[in-house]
């Protein structure tokens, strides 16, 4: 599932009554927020990259952890692409459901061994030992089942508690997108106008207010904006904001890596030997935190922290 297949999820947003081109203005800050959460997470790899790398322990089970962890939308070449994938169907999933959940099939007659099916998060309901799983009929809605899956089988990646309490993005998507569609659009005013209340559109003025909402709305996160906003605040705090997101970037990234292998250690009950993955050559949520500090104190240059967040 990629980020055009979940389409439809941002148009569930009810949109307000400022018309149909702000709407899509906001549609499309949205859909950046989303893309750049994703895309952010691990680095762009291609066969043969060296961005970064997997180390598996036990080295033997990396062909395992490939075949595994590679999604529908695609077949990777190397461990590498198939966690960077993986890593961002599960990000999306996270930002618009709250979740991301998968089940793991173990088919002794299948050539590539076993593989994980993606579970909407929000049908299921947890227990200590098992996940029951609510299965809607296509054609009649009273005939509804629920499915009782042992807890070992599923792969329950949920948002930190760092991240809005806990709650998930969707909170914050809705911010973002509701910011950027407030009572001053041009709608808006010609409506107030007609009715004598303002006399001139100061359209400048809309795009700054509309801007500056977006920036409040992701202050914590640090979202950059793709730099649409740079002429909007110092450099200082252009690059303050671009390493607050590669922070966060980081601390998720580790945090969805701890989940996986938490899960990988509990594979022994289907007779899976257990494996760990580690990331090398990416910076550390601890490492960006201390350039965070060192920056902010005028101990490292602009050029200089940007190159050590760079992978």
């Amino acid at each position: 599932m990629k980020l055009d297949q979940l389409e439809g999820k941002l148009i569930e947003i009810e949109p307000t009554e400022t018309g149909w081109a702000n709407d899509v203005y906001s549609d499309l800050m949205g859909r950046m927020y989303l893309e750049d959460w994703a895309e952010g997470l691990v680095p762009l790899v291609f066969s043969g990259s060296d961005k970064f790398k997997i180390t598996v322990d036990p080295e033997g089970q990396r062909g395992f952890l490939k075949a595994l962890l590679d999604t529908e939308a695609s077949h990777s070449d190397s461990l590498e692409e198939s966690l960077s994938e993986f890593m961002k169907l599960s990000v999306q999933l996270i930002i618009l459901e709250g979740g991301a959940s998968f089940e793991i099939c173990v088919d002794p007659e299948a050539e590539d061994g076993p593989s994980l099916r993606t579970v909407r998060f929000d049908s299921l309901a947890f227990s200590d030992n098992e996940v029951t799983q609510g299965v809607e009929d296509e054609f009649d809605p009273n005939l509804a089942q629920s499915i009782r899956v042992p807890r070992s089988k599923m792969l329950i990646i949920e948002p930190p508690s760092w991240i809005e309490g806990g709650a998930g993005f969707h909170p914050v998507v809705e911010e973002v997108m509701n910011w950027s569609k407030m009572d001053f659009s041009p709608l808006k005013f010609f409506q107030q106008q007609s009715a004598g209340k303002f006399k001139t559109f100061d359209y400048r003025k809309f795009i700054r207010r509309q801007e500056v909402a977006i920036l409040r709305a992701t202050r914590h996160d640090g979202w950059p904006g793709r730099s649409l906003y740079s002429d909007k605040m110092t450099e200082y705090y252009s690059v303050l904001r671009h390493l607050t997101f590669k922070f966060h970037h980081a601390r998720l990234r580790e945090h969805i890596l701890q989940v996986i292998n938490r899960f990988l250690q509990g594979l022994s009950v289907f007779e899976i030997p257990a494996s760990t993955m580690t990331f090398t050559k990416l910076p550390s949520s601890q490492e960006i935190e201390k350039i965070i500090q060192d920056f902010s104190e005028g101990k490292v240059g602009f050029r200089d922290v940007l190159d050590k967040v760079r992978p």
